[in-house]
């Protein structure tokens, strides 16, 4: 599903996109009056334009959700919960139900009248999304001619048969995996995991954080859905007891979306996650990402200078990439070149030069890193610090006039120091190359439309005293659940930061090999916010809640 876009008329995207002009908009509009129906209707009615420029038009129009419909994707047993007569006068296709809401593909979703029958039938709350009418009809035509049909058996597949031998057909499978993909990129999630289970192959989608099912298939469908993801990726379909991993490109959205792909043997068969990388997407600035002006001070003083290190650290996925990218951002003029060492590189920097790390083709962080030291780069971004040659290499370059940006796997900002000096990098010389650390997390963001006032339970009451800053009239929001957040009660994400730059008095504690301990008094007595307290401060302004920030509290306070 396409995020929300600022609401443009329909006329005007129709006009922009050539599809009618203005005298024909005069005419649907006085049609429109005179009989009182939508503008997308009287021009269909008028033959002015066709019922798919205007599905096109309302995708661009941003002001409804929408969806790529196919048949590939519906589950074919909840569809069938509205009976044909019922979809077809409608207009409408159940496509899936997630925690207890169902969602219904129709032309107009912003039929009230319609939604409310819709849900009285179904005996849920609805859901509803734009489709294209047409393949609303071509779904309508599949869910209901398979109920005339005989059932065909789908037999499971052992391992000495061979695909040929299966049901399910080869476009089938195709269409499968490629709706698959691009509903996962339309609804914004980060990857797709295709299981094989003992009963059934579930694909699931991670969004926001949380995984969720949105298909289940027969067992014996898996070899041949696995196998289709291999041959996207360049991998032995043929290999099946060892892991393996591979890449694929998909046009989506109107740019080349990267693929990083995974296979792994299980219990019952194969597994695949195919993590997805949208290169295309608008790189975000310092100033919306969060941070409070204390932190962007900080982070503005760390790549102020020609020269130095600083890490964004946190577990995968906590948006360390989204935070490097800022900062570069921030110091990308014409006079500088910068160069990014990536693995794979996630995302496009106008003016820079950016390079794919690949460890099968011997190009690993450090050898790409001594290559692009000899190209008289300005700044460097090193996706990660694996290793000890990677750490000596990037501490070295950034004490000879580069400034090197890169990400490390620790806890938190003091244990970042910890972790490099166990990579065997000496404490005078990291004092002097450390500009500083960005530890973070990603949580849940309460859902707008349906938050509310609430106190905290009884028992988180504990854990909140313990960090002193929350008061006994202490309340915060929280999601009910509604259609727009699919009834989790949280849309989006929202950002935790620690931001320790590294100023002399702590760079005397790095000199000595000082304990973590003494690292946090210091930063104590500098003011640093935690991310404990950022936890706090979120969940206050009614960003979070505390059922969200409770791993946070519990493994640093």
């Amino acid at each position: 599903m396409q995020p929300q876009t600022p609401h443009r008329p329909l006329g005007e995207i129709l006009i922009e996109q050539g599809v009618i002009d203005e005298a024909g908009l005069a005419k649907a509009l006085a049609y429109r009056r005179e009989k009182g129906v939508k503008l997308g209707q009287a021009l269909v009615e008028l033959e002015i334009t066709t019922e798919s420029a205007i599905s096109d038009a309302l995708r661009r129009q941003g002001k409804v959700q929408w969806i790529h419909l196919s048949p590939a994707i519906l589950n074919v047993g909840l569809a069938n919960e509205l009976e044909e007569d019922q979809a077809r006068d409608f207009g409408a296709v159940v496509v899936n139900r997630i925690a207890g809401i169902t969602t219904v593909a129709l032309e107009d979703p912003t039929d009230l009248p319609t939604l409310d029958e819709i849900s009285r039938l179904l005996r849920t709350r609805v859901f509803a999304v734009h489709a294209d009418p047409e393949e609303i009809r071509r779904c309508q035509d599949s869910v209901y001619a398979s109920n005339s049909e005989p059932t065909v058996e789908i037999k499971d597949i052992t391992e000495d048969e061979d695909l040929e031998n299966e049901e399910v057909s080869g476009e089938q499978v195709v269409r499968i995996v490629q709706n698959s993909i691009e509903q996962a990129f339309a609804t914004g999630a980060s990857d797709i995991h295709y299981e094989t289970r003992r009963e059934d192959f579930v694909v699931r989608y991670r969004i926001d954080g949380g995984l969720v099912t949105k298909l289940t298939l027969p067992r014996s469908w898996s070899r041949s859905l696995i196998a289709r993801i291999k041959v996207m990726a360049n991998m032995d379909i043929a290999q099946r007891r060892l892991p393996q991993d591979g890449r694929a490109q998909m046009e989506m959205g109107g740019s080349r979306v990267d693929l990083r792909i995974a296979t792994s043997p299980c219990l019952y068969g194969e597994v695949a996650v195919i993590r997805i990388l949208d290169g295309g997407r608008k790189l975000r600035n310092l100033d919306g990402l969060g941070f409070d002006e204390r932190q962007l001070a900080d982070l503005r003083r760390m790549i102020s200078n020609k020269d130095g290190f600083a890490v964004a650290t946190g577990p995968t996925g906590s948006g360390k990439t989204t935070t490097l990218y800022a900062l570069l951002q921030e110091v990308n003029t014409p006079d500088k070149k910068i160069i990014t060492l990536e693995d794979p590189v996630e995302n496009h920097l106008e003016g820079g030069t950016q390079i794919n790390a690949d460890a099968r083709s011997g190009m690993t962080f450090a050898r790409g890193l001594r290559s692009i030291l000899r190209q008289d780069p300005d700044v460097v971004l090193v996706g990660e610090i694996r290793d000890q040659e990677t750490a000596h290499i990037a501490i070295e370059a950034s004490m000879t006039g580069h400034l090197v940006l890169s990400t490390l796997h620790t806890l938190g900002t003091a244990e970042t120091i910890l972790r490099l000096m166990d990579l065997e990098v000496e404490p005078f010389i990291l004092a002097d190359a450390l500009r500083g650390v960005v530890a973070q997390r990603l949580i849940r963001r309460v859902c707008e439309q349906c938050s509310e006032v609430v106190r905290p339970q009884e028992m988180h009451a504990d854990l909140l005293k313990k960090t002193k800053l929350v008061t006994e009239d202490f309340s915060y929001r929280k999601g009910a659940g509604c259609e727009y957040c699919s009834g989790t009660g949280y849309r989006g994400r929202v950002a935790l930061y620690e931001v320790m730059s590294v100023n002399r008095e702590l760079g005397d504690v790095i000199r000595r090999s000082g304990k973590t301990g003494e690292i946090r008094e210091v930063m104590r007595a500098h003011g640093v916010m935690t991310l404990a307290e950022d936890a706090l401060r979120k969940c206050k302004q009614g960003l979070t809640t505390i059922e969200e920030i409770v791993p946070v509290l519990i493994q640093v306070l």
